[in-house]
């Protein structure tokens, strides 16, 4: 007769199951625990490579390792909760490949309708496509897509003797395009920003215009405005833009809406800004439950939630949103664009700023200095820079700016960003003690474009120096 121990080493459904699964399963296992993060899902981690190591299934040896670990005083629970989670990625993981399965023979079926002349039920085909290729989030398979998206519209409409149509709209996309990253490579001077708002308001007057060319158009102008700082005008035509977009279109909804929030508050025509945010909301309640739009609307509706409550001077109401957006940013880890978590943190230590809270302020700023994913140029970094140093006025650490002035002035030189306002924010933030009416004379009489610099996001420089001479907090001068 087998004793207690030797069936538990000869025989585990566990180990069977972990020996079982392929090795992308077991990586796509790790990505699952990551993604799904809670405390207990470390020790599953732990468990589970502890069993894929041993050839047979040695409950006793286990139980040994992890003896100083809190999970091995109910062992039980542990391994079920590992077989769970062990299930549920493997459900994911399927079903998954399942989804790309499926996409692939939709494009096998759009080249052969398309081949046939049978245009209708391509088109139909490709719209299924593309809605999985949304909910898969794969750049490459939306990009073997963009060129169907191309052929079709082109024969659609040469179907109609509309060839020279096509041709116009692909040109004017072209010039749309090339002016659009130049706008992103932040390539058009500030005198050109006049001309390029004439080119796009050339486009808008084309007749005719193919939906796609009139987005991009509207969507140009938007920015243009923006940077022209004209946020009527950028407001306006962000709407517009948001009107031409197809119902399938989800994510461009939520970075169009996110924007029209915005700029709504930036207008202070805040009910319309709450109207778009109820109305991003009913959005995540009918699309947020799809794996590569759940970041994406927390992303969007935490950020202007906090925006909108700052803005309204409701700082209290920010101050204790913070720590459940900051859980759910822990939660979703490595899912979240680095540079929008980033933009969190610099939120959080300018909300608890704007409460005169500088410890819980230097907390968060110096999650943003510290964060490894931003590029060390980047101006959200830079920003980050500069307020830490503030922050660390405010405490009265002037050793610490002394110390750290050097690092800073160097990364602004690689970066080619030191102007005069940042000369003069050097200066007088190495001194021990800081005569801000002084400091507030010499910034009113730097340049606009110079002044206009040391707006950090949310955050206020001219404000701040108003505050330090009158000697009031910074929220009653906002």
């Amino acid at each position: 007769m087998k004793t207690r121990h030797q069936a538990s080493k000869s025989k585990s459904h566990l180990h069977g199951l972990i020996k079982s699964l392929s090795k992308s399963e077991k990586r796509y296992f790790k990505i699952y625990l990551k993604r799904n993060a809670q405390g207990e899902n470390s020790a599953s981690e732990k468990l589970f490579d502890a069993i894929d190591q041993q050839e047979s299934y040695d409950e006793k040896k286990l139980k040994g390792k992890f003896k100083q670990e809190s999970f091995a005083r109910n062992f039980s629970v542990a391994k079920n909760r590992l077989t769970e989670n062990i299930l549920r990625a493997l459900h994911f993981y399927h079903h998954q490949k399942s989804k790309e399965n499926t996409f692939n023979t939709l494009l096998n079926e759009i080249e052969i309708l398309y081949s046939k002349s049978l245009k209708g039920l391509c088109i139909k085909k490709y719209r299924q496509a593309n809605e999985l290729a949304l909910f898969l989030n794969y750049p490459i398979k939306i990009l073997r897509l963009e060129k169907w998206r191309n052929k079709l519209e082109i024969s659609s409409l040469s179907d109609e003797d509309n060839y020279q149509e096509a041709l116009n709209t692909l040109r004017l996309e072209s010039e749309l395009n090339d002016l659009l990253k130049d706008l992103r490579k932040k390539q058009l001077e500030k005198d050109s920003l006049s001309l390029a708002v004439l080119k796009l308001h050339s486009i808008l007057e084309e007749n005719l215009l193919h939906r796609r060319v009139l987005k991009k158009t509207h969507r140009g102008l938007s920015h243009l405005y923006y940077l022209q700082q004209n946020f009527t005008m950028s407001l306006d035509h962000a709407q517009k833009a948001l009107k031409v977009l197809n119902d399938n279109e989800i994510e461009e909804q939520i970075h169009l809406i996110s924007n029209i929030i915005y700029l709504a508050v930036k207008v202070k025509q805040f009910d319309k800004a709450k109207t778009k945010l109820f109305e991003l909301r009913m959005l995540q309640k009918d699309f947020g439950h799809l794996p590569p739009l759940k970041p994406k609307f927390l992303e969007a509706i935490a950020n202007l939630d906090l925006f909108i409550k700052t803005s309204e001077k409701r700082i209290q109401d920010a101050l204790e949103a913070i720590p459940p957006i900051a859980k759910e940013l822990a939660y979703y880890n490595g899912e979240i664009d680095h540079k929008k978590r980033a933009s969190f943190y610099l939120n959080f230590a300018q909300i608890y700023f704007l409460k005169s809270e500088f410890k819980s302020a230097l907390k968060w700023s110096n999650e943003l200095i510290n964060y490894k994913a931003l590029e060390l140029h980047s101006d959200l970094y830079l920003h980050g820079l500069l307020f830490n140093l503030i922050l660390h006025s405010e405490l009265g650490n002037h050793a610490y700016n002394s110390h750290r002035l050097k690092f800073v002035e160097q990364t602004f030189e690689k970066a080619g960003s030191i102007g005069r306002f940042e000369e003069q924010f050097f200066q007088y933030i190495d001194k021990e003690e800081i005569n801000f009416e002084q400091w507030q004379r010499d910034f009113l009489k730097l340049p606009q474009n110079e002044r206009e610099k040391s707006i950090v996001l949310n955050f206020e420089f001219e404000k701040w120096l108003e505050a330090k001479v009158k000697k009031v907090d910074l929220i009653y001068l906002i």
